[in-house]
């Protein structure tokens, strides 16, 4: 019964000849060829990396802030092209936000042609996966940029104009008389400093936060005492109240001051003007 089934099946692969085996193979070629043109598409992308300092590539808060030097030579319209003379990669923009520190965050968008997958929906380029807070190198001629992809669009991201309310918060809570008071307010040359003509512009010049009002009431100190709390007035302390015109990006569903700073009530904002700078509590926000 084995030799004639052995038989039979030798016979039928005799039969088939040389053409049949190219027609097999043309038809798997075009299944997958099939599949893997319908399953991906082309397109360009934007990204935002948020750039480290070569010297320092382990991520770590306010420490590996980019040279100067370095920034000076990321410029916009810089591109990599193909041998056909495509882009495959172009600086877009080029932007950073004032700070309270000596280096300030620097951030970069980059027009890139990736490819997505429809089925997973996840980009790649150069074959390998964009994915936010990954750390990754793009080459653009000369240039190496290092960083964190911290956004990827396939549109800008919409921009909108708050009314925002802030209480200015003292830089650091200050606790004496072996912490049984609590002084309230900021420092009275702090609040000299304040006028409504300051505003706060990034890189790019783009006005992001500007003063309309401002409040200063007498500042104040808590004591603790066995009577409950004492509420007196501090000479030396002001407290500011600021409403404000706020410049938020919209990203997943919040607005973001500075990419960093959620728009919410009770969240809080860093102010950096060109002479003083602040940090306070949300107290308010409304959309124009």
């Amino acid at each position: 019964m084995k030799k004639e089934l052995q038989t039979k099946l030798k016979k039928r692969f005799k039969n088939i000849s040389s053409i049949d085996i190219l027609g097999l193979f043309a038809i798997f070629f075009i299944t997958s060829a099939t599949y893997f043109f319908f399953s991906r598409k082309t397109e360009y992308l934007d990204i935002t990396i948020k750039l480290f300092n070569q010297d320092t590539p382990e991520y770590s808060l306010d420490s590996n802030q980019p040279k100067s030097w370095y920034i000076e030579q990321i410029q916009k319209g810089k591109a990599q092209k193909s041998q056909f003379g495509e882009s495959l990669i172009e600086i877009k923009d080029v932007y950073s936000y004032p700070s309270a520190y000596v280096y300030n965050d620097v951030y970069v968008t980059l027009r890139l042609k990736a490819v997505q997958n429809k089925i997973t929906k996840q980009y790649t380029y150069e074959s390998s996966p964009l994915l936010i807070h990954d750390l990754r190198s793009f080459k653009i001629q000369d240039l190496l940029l290092n960083g964190e992809i911290i956004d990827i669009a396939n549109k800008p991201r919409e921009l909108k104009k708050f009314k925002v309310k802030v209480e200015l918060d003292p830089k650091k809570v200050d606790f004496t008389n072996n912490s049984d008071s609590l002084i309230k307010g900021v420092e009275k040359y702090v609040a000299d400093l304040i006028t409504t003509d300051l505003t706060i512009k990034d890189s790019n010049g783009q006005e992001i936060v500007k003063i309309n009002k401002i409040d200063k009431q007498a500042g104040e100190r808590i004591i603790a005492t066995d009577r409950g709390l004492v509420y007196v007035n501090d000479p030396e302390r002001v407290k500011v109240k600021l409403d404000l015109d706020i410049v938020g990006e919209k990203i997943n569903n919040y607005y973001f001051y500075r990419k960093k700073e959620t728009l919410l009530i009770g969240e809080q904002v860093w102010l950096t003007f060109e002479k003083v700078s602040v940090v306070g509590t949300i107290i308010s926000v409304e959309a124009y």
